[in-house]
């Protein structure tokens, strides 16, 4: 039995997929089995995982109909028989000593997660992820870190112990800020958590057509106003709902800005008055950065719709919207 399970979903991503899985089969730590989930390619992508697959026998192929990276994901957690987990997606590729640097440090630390740093990459620049302002958390002071705006939910992120997916459930359908609800719950069945202060292990593509940066639709907007809720139905008969509810608020105030954010102004009056709501039964959220960005306009929008929209462009003059 491999060690560490390294669960690739791809679809899609025949331009960045060779990259990706040669960084994979190149980590000097060789005790791994790789699960690469075929989510219902069209393009390139399954023939090119079945070339490496060929070369290389720690590649088992998974074809699945396409159901969303979250349900790509279950499927990979569900053939993976290592007692460790990393997930990396089809379009990253990681640097050749991630698994041994992570998988070592977790050892000696019998860590049940541990997080490390990455490099963002974008069309013309780079930039290297935030360092966690602290080593070591137990669950809950990093829920609340996380949900209060700060940190990176990203599964790709960190690795852990396949036995955290007990009671964990993924939502299928969910593709946008699915990683908000993995993470979310995987961190509460946590209790040995840190960070490495490492250099970059991983690249993170960011690219104009993926799930997170592509365009708002329907489907988005409704996983936007999904995950918060469904973050808080785990929550709901924890013995530590009351004192995290919160960090669940400002978890929903958050997605609220996301779509203002993004420009979508569609049920802004409502979601605004809400928010104000919100804001006024812990008031102390007004110290959130995230939460501080956006107070003035949801107080516009929750007088007027149309004010809102006015003011909103003052917003996007200033960068804070796209």
């Amino acid at each position: 039995m491999a060690q560490v399970s390294i669960i690739i979903p791809i679809y899609n991503v025949d331009k960045y997929l060779e990259k990706c899985l040669t960084s994979v089969i190149n980590q000097t730590f060789g005790d791994i089995e790789i699960i690469a989930v075929n989510d219902g390619s069209t393009d390139c992508s399954r023939a090119i995982i079945g070339e490496y697959a060929a070369k290389d026998s720690r590649i088992k192929i998974i074809d699945k109909e396409n159901e969303g990276l979250a349900m790509a994901r279950a499927t990979g957690v569900e053939n993976a028989t290592s007692p460790y987990i990393y997930h990396l997606d089809g379009d990253d590729y990681i640097e050749s000593t991630l698994i041994e640097e992570v998988y070592n440090e977790m050892q000696r630390l019998d860590a049940d997660i541990l997080m490390f740093r990455f490099q963002i990459e974008y069309d013309t620049r780079s930039q290297l992820s935030h360092p966690y302002p602290k080593n070591e958390y137990n669950n809950i002071e990093l829920l609340k870190y996380l949900w209060r705006g700060s940190g990176y939910y990203a599964v790709w992120a960190y690795m852990h112990k396949k036995s955290l997916y007990k009671g964990v459930k993924f939502h299928k359908g969910l593709s946008f800020a699915e990683d908000v609800y993995l993470t979310s719950q995987l961190i509460y069945n946590a209790k040995r958590i840190y960070f490495l202060n490492s250099a970059p292990l991983l690249h993170y593509i960011i690219r104009n057509t993926s799930i997170s940066n592509g365009k708002i639709s329907g489907g988005k907007i409704r996983d936007i106003l999904l995950y918060p809720e469904l973050v808080r139905h785990f929550m709901a008969d924890k013995p530590e709902y009351a004192e995290l509810e919160e960090d669940l608020v400002c978890l929903k105030l958050i997605a609220y800005n996301t779509l203002l954010q993004r420009a979508c102004f569609e049920g802004a009056k409502k979601r605004s008055k809400e928010s104000v709501e919100m804001i006024r039964k812990y008031p102390a959220l007004t110290k959130v950065p995230s939460v501080k960005a956006f107070r003035k306009l949801f107080n516009v929008f929750a007088k007027s719709e149309l004010a809102g929209i006015v003011y909103a462009k003052y917003y996007k003059s200033k960068g804070k919207i796209y």
